[in-house]
């Protein structure tokens, strides 16, 4: 019995800092492709990327304030940057850089609960669509997070379809 409660003790007082090994996504809705090379996979808190030209697999772990809380929308560019909305209310969305993970940006929108959708476009802007209940499109200029453009979309029902 004092052998077991000084294992526990032991257990207590060492750090835990769990590392991602593997990730296995069910569900595959949010795919893009960051630069020539590699293909990113998003589900929950994991961005999966798949480097073809290493043959590496890569995981960032959206689970803290500063690293963002959860992918909801993901979106890559011709470089090697990628942007993702957090699937939380009131989200942000975090333009980052790969391999590196440094966080270039981070946007805001205040009408936003959260987002459905994102795009990188060629320059630097990144254009984000909003849910329910407002369905509103913003676009940004990353560089500076300077919202350029803002407008309601006219969608009113959930299921409705936007193009």
């Amino acid at each position: 019995m004092a052998e077991e409660s000084k294992n526990n003790e032991t257990y207590q007082n060492e750090e835990f800092e769990p590392r991602v090994r593997w990730c296995n996504p069910h569900v595959l809705e949010l795919m893009t492709f960051v630069g020539k090379d590699i293909f990113a996979i998003a589900h929950d808190i994991y961005i999966i990327f798949f480097n073809y030209k290493t043959s590496t697999e890569t995981v960032y772990v959206a689970n803290s304030l500063e690293r963002g809380d959860g992918v909801d929308a993901l979106a890559g560019h011709r470089t090697h940057m990628f942007a993702f909305a957090e699937k939380v209310q009131n989200a942000r969305i975090f333009v980052v850089m790969y391999p590196s993970f440094n966080i270039l940006a981070e946007l805001k929108e205040v009408d936003a609960k959260r987002f459905k959708a994102i795009c990188m476009m060629e320059c630097d802007l990144i254009a984000g669509l909003t849910g329910f209940p407002t369905y509103l499109v913003t676009v940004w200029c990353w560089r500076t997070s300077q919202r350029l453009y803002h407008v309601e979309t006219g969608v009113k029902q959930r299921r409705q379809l936007f193009m």
